[in-house]
């Protein structure tokens, strides 16, 4: 059986917009199931994700799209050698471009992702750089953008003919309408949490229930909501294996997802009976495994008034984890949790539930763990 297709996913409407289409490194690109790409699609979101070197800078060209074709038309995404993302369009002598100083995300190098959302209509567009590695975010708006023809969409999402991508992007997805980024999502939508009345999955639990924790008992459930995500590059989703993580049931989770640690070997190594760290740095593809497919998966995201470690079959999963986003209400209203941040009903998390492993840190553990094949348990 497949592992993606085992994947737990409850029913469920995309938010705000509909993917498309994927494109991936080294399988091309196509439309998904059921999708038909319009003559010109004035509201949608280009999606995608590339790895830099620590210390990287342009001039690079990510997405680069040009041709003559009928009418000029040109489409670029490129990180210029100051550090700043741009992005620049054209059709015929119409002229649209958005650019955003990110030298500091950038320098990090890493797994970054870029999203370009636009609605020509309401002449708006969104810029958007996240830094998966560290948790990041930046953005810029922009002006007049300009609507995409079919024959560039089609160019974009297979990589063939006036466009090209280059080698340092994993993969780019498509969609119609604004699609959500930054934090909202953590874990399968069917996976089981403790409330105080049982377990129920967390696409049952709404705002204002209540769930139980492991580090603070009882709390209640400010959000609760969706996303989906391409299972590809740094969102391939990751499965704990039952036994050895949860008590009976296989838990998915994104990779940037933190998991509660406790063990001999945590008190062992770092002085403490309980950590998070994030699932990707537990990926052994035996216990914890990680494959990536060109497809849309939901994912899940429980928000509580606090940072805490939810209960999953007897497992720690961590709750959102929103910093200081709340207080950044425009960036924050590009995310899944917009409606929560429109009442102001957003909360400020200060510090985390439990001390969060270091990717050294992780790495140690990973390997005490292989040396001693000690299981996982929180």
């Amino acid at each position: 059986m497949s592992v993606i297709g085992a994947f737990p996913e409850a029913q469920c409407s995309a938010p705000q917009g509909a993917w498309s289409g994927l494109w991936q490194r080294g399988r091309g690109g196509s439309l998904l199931p059921g999708e038909v790409l319009p003559g010109l699609l004035a509201r949608g979101t280009l999606m995608a994700e590339f790895v830099l070197e620590r210390g990287q800078f342009g001039p690079l060209s990510l997405v680069h799209m040009a041709t003559h074709a009928d009418w000029p038309r040109l489409f670029s995404l490129a990180i210029t050698t100051e550090g700043r993302l741009m992005l620049r369009q054209r059709q015929g002598d119409a002229l649209a471009a958005v650019s955003l100083d990110a030298a500091d995300l950038l320098a990090g190098g890493g797994a970054l992702r870029v999203s370009f959302s636009w609605d020509a209509p309401a002449g708006q567009s969104v810029l958007t750089l996240e830094s998966l590695d560290g948790g990041a975010m930046r953005q810029r708006a922009g002006a007049n953008p300009l609507p995409l023809p079919a024959a560039d969409l089609d160019a974009l999402l297979t990589g063939h003919g006036a466009a090209v991508h280059c080698s340092a992007l994993r993969w780019l997805g498509l969609a119609r309408g604004q699609m959500p980024v930054g934090p909202g999502a953590l874990f399968a939508p069917s996976t089981p949490l403790e409330t105080p009345k049982g377990p129920r999955p967390a696409a049952q639990i709404l705002a204002g229930d209540w769930v139980n924790t492991l580090d603070a008992g009882v709390q209640k459930v400010q959000w609760s909501g969706r996303v989906r995500l391409p299972a590809l590059g740094a969102l391939a989703p990751i499965r704990l294996s039952a036994g050895r993580f949860a008590k009976s049931t296989d838990l998915w989770v994104l990779p940037q997802t933190q998991v509660a640690v406790t063990d001999a070997t945590v008190e062992y190594l770092f002085g403490t009976d309980a950590v998070l760290v994030e699932a990707r740095y537990l990926v052994d593809q035996l216990s914890v495994t990680q494959i990536e497919r060109p497809v849309v998966l939901s994912w899940h995201g429980i928000l509580l008034r606090g940072h805490h470690v939810l209960i999953a079959d007897g497992f720690g999963l961590e709750s959102l984890f929103l910093g200081a986003l709340a207080g950044a209400p425009e960036l924050a209203a590009t995310t899944a949790l917009a409606p929560l941040v429109a009442t102001g009903a957003a909360p400020l998390h200060r510090r985390p539930a439990l001390r969060v492993l270091r990717p050294f840190e992780a790495a140690s553990l990973a390997a005490a763990r292989s040396r001693f094949h000690a299981p996982v348990a929180a």
